[in-house]
């Protein structure tokens, strides 16, 4: 259906509305989590536990009720999308199963280990843990956060370039 094929891409409002949704979702997503990773970067740097804590303690609330929901938005609404258009867009082309992909593994890394692994660290400096130790406990966090970020940046680009 070649009409289908020219309305996915120009002037169809669900498409224009779905794809839109898609896109704002993913950008609150993954600037917020530059955001973050910033903060809490600075927050070591600066050696002030109050700091530390509190942007641990951020992370911590908006990972799991902010970017999650918004990571959920952005998967739901790309499934809509390739579920529609299905003439167009399949499960099958590459940057279809990357974004899908490594949306599964960045989601279940928020959920299971950033968000969790945030709250402990910022626990283990409210209750005056030595700076060493506290350290010690957030070089996975932090690392785990960067790698992250960057899996989440390499779908975007992905999702621009769409390779087949």
């Amino acid at each position: 259906m070649p009409g289908l094929t020219l309305a996915a891409t120009f002037g169809d409002t669900a498409y224009d509305v779905l794809k839109s949704g898609h896109v704002l979702a993913a950008a609150l997503w993954v600037g917020g989590g530059f955001v973050l990773n910033v903060a809490v970067n600075m927050a070591f740097i600066s050696k002030d536990p109050r700091n530390q804590s509190l942007a641990l303690r951020t992370t911590e609330f908006i990972g799991q009720r902010i970017f999650i929901p918004l990571s959920v938005i952005v998967v739901a609404l790309g499934v809509w999308m390739v579920l529609r258009y299905d003439t167009v867009f399949d499960f099958g082309d590459f940057w279809v199963s990357y974004g899908f992909g490594f949306f599964i593994v960045t989601f279940l890394t928020g959920a299971a280990f950033l968000g969790p692994q945030s709250g402990k660290v910022a626990g283990q400096i409210d209750a005056g843990a030595d700076q060493q130790a506290v350290l010690a406990a957030a070089r996975p966090l932090r690392i785990v956060a960067i790698v992250d970020l960057l899996l989440l940046w390499s779908v975007v680009i992905v999702m621009v370039v769409k390779p087949t």
